[in-house]
C-alpha cells in the first residue's frame, strides 16, 4: 500500500510539472507569435503612414498681386494620409498609365488674413506616385508626384489663388540610394568649400596676401591674377555642385519618413508647386509654389509658424 502510495504521488509530481512545462511553452509560443505579428504589421512596405504637406503659395503663378515691393505668401499645413491603394481617378500628370496610389485628406488646412482664421477645403483624395531615376547612375534621386484638389478660392492680403487641381513634384530617394548620393556629393562641397576658404584666408586684413595691398604694382598684379584664378575655381566648383544637387541629396534641405512600397525610409527634398494651363493648344505645368513635407508618425511634433510678419495681417 505505501508503495502505491509513493507511486501515485510520483505520478502526481510528473504530471504536475508536465502541465507546468506545457503551460509555460504556450506562453511563450503566444508571445512570440505575437511579436512577430507586430514586427510584421510594422515593417510592411504597404503601410499607411501621416505627413503634413506644407504648401506655400505666393509671388507667381496663379497670385494676382497690387504690389511688387514685397511677395506676399500663403502657407497652407494639410495633413494626409499615403496608402498603397490605388487611386481610380487617372491622371495624366503621373505619366505612363496615368495610374497612381490614393493621397487621403485628413484635416484642412488654415491660414490667418484680414478676416481672421480662414479654412481652404481640399478634395477628399488626391494621388501620389514615385518615378524611378531615370539615369543608370546609384544615388541619383526619383520623383515624388502628387495631386491634389482645393476645392476653395483664398486670398491674404494682395495675393489672390484659385480653386483648381495642384501638382506637386519633388527629389526623393530610399535609404540605400541616399547613402550612395550623400557620398557622391560630399566630396563636390568639400571642393567647394576648399575653394571658398582659400579665397577668404587670402582676403583676410591681418594675414591675408599682402600682394593685394597694392604697394608694388608688380606684386599687386600677379596677386590680382592668382586671385582670379582661385575665383574660377572656385566659381567652377560652385557650378558643379550646383550641378549635382539638382539630383544628388542635400542633407540640409531633405526629411526622411516612413512612406508605402518600401520598408526603407523615404527621403524628400523642398519641391515646387504647379498648375496645369493651356497654351497655344498645348498643356503646361507652370510653377506657383513651393512645398515641403513633415511625417507626423513616430515624429516629434512642431509648430510650423507662417511668416506672417505684414502690417496688415491680425493674430
Amino acid at each position: 500500500q505505501q508503495y502505491y502510495l509513493k507511486r501515485r504521488r510520483r505520478l502526481a509530481a510528473c504530471n504536475h510539472s508536465t502541465i507546468t512545462l506545457y503551460n509555460t511553452l504556450r506562453w511563450a509560443l503566444l508571445v512570440c507569435i505575437e511579436m512577430w505579428l507586430w514586427a510584421l504589421t510594422l515593417a510592411s512596405p504597404w503601410s499607411c503612414a501621416e505627413w503634413r504637406l506644407n504648401l506655400e503659395f505666393g509671388g507667381t503663378g496663379d497670385v494676382t498681386t497690387t504690389t511688387t515691393s514685397v511677395s506676399p505668401r500663403v502657407v497652407l499645413p494639410t495633413q494626409v494620409l499615403i496608402e498603397s491603394k490605388t487611386q481610380p481617378v487617372l491622371e495624366q500628370f503621373m505619366l505612363g498609365s496615368g495610374k497612381s496610389d490614393l493621397v487621403t485628406t485628413l484635416e484642412d488646412p488654415t491660414f490667418i488674413s484680414m478676416s481672421g482664421e480662414q479654412t481652404v477645403r481640399m478634395g477628399d483624395h488626391g494621388g501620389w506616385k514615385i518615378l524611378s531615376r531615370r539615369t543608370g547612375k546609384a544615388g541619383d534621386a526619383g520623383e515624388l508626384r502628387i495631386w491634389l484638389d482645393m476645392l476653395d478660392d483664398f486670398s491674404k492680403n494682395e495675393l489672390e489663388i484659385s480653386a483648381r487641381r495642384i501638382y506637386l513634384t519633388t527629389n526623393c530617394w530610399r535609404k540605400q540610394e541616399f547613402d550612395v548620393g550623400s557620398k557622391r556629393l560630399k566630396p563636390l562641397k568639400l571642393d567647394y568649400q576648399n575653394y571658398q576658404r582659400q579665397i577668404e584666408d587670402r582676403l583676410q586684413h591681418e594675414t591675408g596676401d599682402r600682394r593685394l595691398d597694392g604697394t608694388n604694382l608688380v606684386d599687386t598684379a600677379m596677386g590680382t591674377i592668382d586671385m582670379g584664378i582661385l575665383v574660377t575655381k572656385r566659381d567652377e566648383a560652385r557650378f558643379r555642385l550646383m550641378e549635382a544637387e539638382l539630383k544628388l541629396p542635400n542633407s540640409d534641405d531633405v526629411i526622411s519618413g516612413t512612406w508605402p512600397g518600401s520598408t526603407e525610409p523615404l527621403f524628400i527634398a523642398k519641391g515646387r508647386i504647379e498648375i496645369k494651363e493651356t497654351q497655344l493648344l498645348s498643356e503646361i505645368y507652370r510653377p506657383v509654389g513651393s512645398w515641403t513635407a513633415t511625417p507626423l508618425e513616430d515624429h516629434v511634433e512642431y509648430e510650423y509658424y507662417e511668416d506672417n510678419n505684414d502690417e496688415n495681417d491680425i493674430g
